[in-house]
C-alpha cells in the first residue's frame, strides 16, 4: 500500500508559491515617496528608505503619477 493512500482522502500535497508575501502600500508610505520624490532623492536610496525594491517604487509612483526625474 502507498504511504500517502494511508493518509486517507483528504491529504493536499503542499503548495508552494514563487510570488513572495506582499508589501502593502499605507498612506504614510506613499506621503514619504512624494516627500523622497519631491526633493530629488535617487531612486537607489528611495527604495532603501521605504525598505522596498526599486521596481516596486518605480511601479508604485507611475501609478500614482509621481516624477522620479530630479528637478531642475
Amino acid at each position: 500500500m502507498n504511504e500517502l493512500s494511508s493518509l486517507g482522502s483528504s491529504y493536499r500535497a503542499p503548495s508552494f508559491s514563487r510570488r513572495s508575501r506582499r508589501n502593502e502600500w499605507s498612506s504614510d508610505d506613499l506621503h514619504r515617496l512624494r516627500e523622497l520624490a519631491a526633493t530629488g532623492t535617487p531612486l537607489n536610496a528611495i527604495a532603501a528608505a521605504l525598505r522596498r525594491t526599486t521596481s516596486a517604487v518605480r511601479n508604485k509612483a507611475g501609478m500614482q503619477g509621481i516624477s522620479l526625474r530630479l528637478p531642475r
